[in-house]
């Protein structure tokens, strides 16, 4: 721009002072027209880097509130059932035996074992043979927060791999 300044105002050394004002106020509005166009490439990027930051912000969002919602089990299951869809040929057993077996390798814990030691617990306390029946792994997993986050973690990794 300084360049295209100086030989502007080398080529008009010999024109009127009104012109040469002209000329200059036209330079002066193509470096305003340039630094504009400059100013709008980095507003567009910067907008595009908020909206993928707010992206990022719900889909942790979204992550924690299912980590701490009441409908928590009802997600995994739906979750564990796609996945069995996609991936394990609708066999839902070797889909969540897949599942824990993961968990008992991140969280370091015998979660089968875990699961036995609260049956016994619920037989000592007196209840029902068909309620004791009915507890499964995920009544032990969702009792400890450390296993619910962990394995929700594996679901959802499980689920962006083999769903998304």
């Amino acid at each position: 721009m300084r360049d295209e300044y100086f030989e502007m105002r080398e080529r008009t050394a010999d024109l009127s002072p009104q012109l040469k004002w002209m000329i200059e106020q036209e330079l002066r509005q193509k470096e305003l027209e340039r630094r504009q166009q400059q100013y709008e490439r980095r507003l567009d990027m910067i907008q595009q880097q908020a909206h993928e930051l707010r992206d990022s912000i719900a889909e942790t969002r979204e992550v924690m509130e299912v980590i701490r919602s009441e409908k928590w089990r009802e997600r995994m299951n739906t979750m564990v059932r796609q996945i069995a869809g996609k991936a394990f040929n609708r066999d839902h057993s070797a889909c969540r035996r897949e599942l824990y077996k993961e968990l008992e390798r991140r969280a370091h814990c015998d979660v089968t074992r875990r699961l036995m030691n609260y049956k016994e617990r619920l037989k000592q306390n007196g209840y029902t043979k068909t309620a004791v029946d009915k507890t499964n792994m995920l009544d032990v997993i969702e009792m400890d927060d450390r296993l619910r986050e962990i394995f929700t973690l594996i679901v959802k990794e499980a689920y962006i791999k083999y769903c998304g």
